[in-house]
Parts: C-alpha cells; structure tokens; sequence
C-alpha cells in the first residue's frame, strides 16, 4: 500500500499469474505447489516451502476476484440495448 492505495507487487503477480496459468492448464494443486518448490520460488511469508492448502488459497481467492470483476449477462445485454 502507497499512500493509502493498493498497489500490486510485481513479483507476487507474476507468481499468482503463473499459479493460475498452470492449475487452468490441468495442475493440481499439489503439482502447482511442487513446480514452485521444484524452481525455489520463495513464499511471500517467507515459509520454507509452497503447500497444497496456500496454492488453492491462491486460487480460490483469485477466482473469486474474476467473478466479482465480471459483469453478469443481464447487465451486458441491458447496455447493448438488448433488455
């Protein structure tokens, strides 16, 4: 936080985006949670290693981001004009 306003750290970013990238692309969890550990990629608690339960947490938190951000159907089809 800068001056009282979110701003993203560039690394963690990269880390979720990649988190995201391999678990849509069929990882399990626990293999998303190996290929961190497998490349060193530290944990933003400083944790000795990457766990199943943090890599779901990751997901499910993000997932849920993408739902919030998203507009429902009905709100696209009334801006079109469509409703």
């Amino acid at each position: 936080m800068i001056y009282g306003k979110i701003v993203p750290h560039k690394t963690e970013l990269k880390v979720i985006q990649k988190i995201l990238k391999l678990h849509s692309s069929g990882a399990t969890y626990s293999a998303v949670a190996d290929w961190l550990n497998d490349r060193n990629v530290p944990t933003k608690n400083g944790a000795e290693g990457w766990q199943r339960p943090t890599v779901f947490k990751i997901i499910k938190k993000n997932d849920f981001r993408k739902i919030q951000n998203c507009k429902s159907v009905n709100t696209i089809q009334k801006e079109r004009g469509i409703l």
